[in-house]
């Protein structure tokens, strides 16, 4: 008898473990990330950087730069 009542157990708590992943999930991608307003800012102004910068390679190294700095505010 002991027995069955420890295989319960494992399988009480694999289950309870699992419904706690993937209530965590859930919720997770419910959730908007809290950067997605700065990142889509940052892509914003990199757009306009690029399309000022037309071909002109430094301006568009300048504006991968500036991206690049922006989204580390993000964070």
């Amino acid at each position: 008898m002991r027995r069955g009542i420890d295989l319960t157990r494992r399988v009480g708590l694999a289950v309870g473990i699992a419904a706690t992943l993937v209530l965590a999930v859930a919720r997770a991608e419910d959730q908007p990330r809290r950067d997605d307003a700065c990142t889509s800012q940052c892509d914003d102004q990199s757009d306009k950087c690029m399309a000022a910068a037309g071909r002109d390679k430094d301006k568009q190294k300048t504006c991968d730069s500036e991206y690049e700095d922006c989204l580390k505010k993000c964070n």
